[in-house]
């Protein structure tokens, strides 16, 4: 059974009154169908675009190098490496995007000052955002608590309209005896 037909110009609610699911995905498809003519049959064109959540969660990247993702329950975070490494989201349409933003979570401080990149197509491809989380040096332990810090950044324009791999690249090398900080999410904004 074909979907109710949605008018030419409006408002859809991305979530068509559901609960947001972390992977959840809107499918749009779109036809019209010309009039034909004398002797020439009605053509018709169709095109669908897929928008998927706009928060990539930890559990969601494509791909790790050194980091490491951990699991307890419903929550997984991405535990940032000592040295380097990075984590990567594949399929990522940067058109109209302007501010990006990572969620970093800790359970201990201190914490060390610590700066991520996100670079397109390679660790080492275009930068198009940067991040800096400043140490925290009063020292509590949260038990099982994690605390958590939203670090947003500017989103270098692309129009070129392509699905890219981004790579969030960590940049700090931490003191050995540093506590862990973990990732937990990506979200891209207009």
């Amino acid at each position: 059974t074909p979907a109710p037909s949605l008018p030419p110009a409006g408002n859809l609610d991305p979530s068509l009154g559901q609960p947001v699911r972390e992977q959840g995905q809107l499918r749009l498809t779109a036809s019209y169908t010309d009039q034909g003519g004398q002797g020439v049959k009605p053509l018709t064109g169709t095109s669908a675009i897929i928008l998927r959540n706009n928060v990539v969660s930890a559990a969601q990247f494509n791909g790790m190098d050194k980091f490491v993702l951990n699991t307890a329950g419903s929550k997984s975070v991405a535990t940032v490496p000592m040295s380097g490494g990075w984590c990567r989201i594949d399929d990522v349409d940067l058109s109209g995007l302007s501010k990006v933003s990572i969620v970093l979570e800790w359970l201990m401080q201190p914490t060390a000052d610590c700066d991520y990149e996100l670079r397109m197509d390679s660790p080492t491809g275009t930068r198009v955002a940067a991040f800096h989380h400043a140490a925290l040096t009063a020292p509590i332990d949260f038990k099982e608590t994690y605390q958590l810090a939203e670090i947003s950044s500017r989103l270098e324009k692309n129009t070129d309209g392509k699905h890219h791999a981004l790579y969030l690249v960590s940049v700090t090398n931490f003191p050995s005896n540093s506590n862990r900080l973990y990732i937990s999410a990506v979200k891209f904004l207009p």
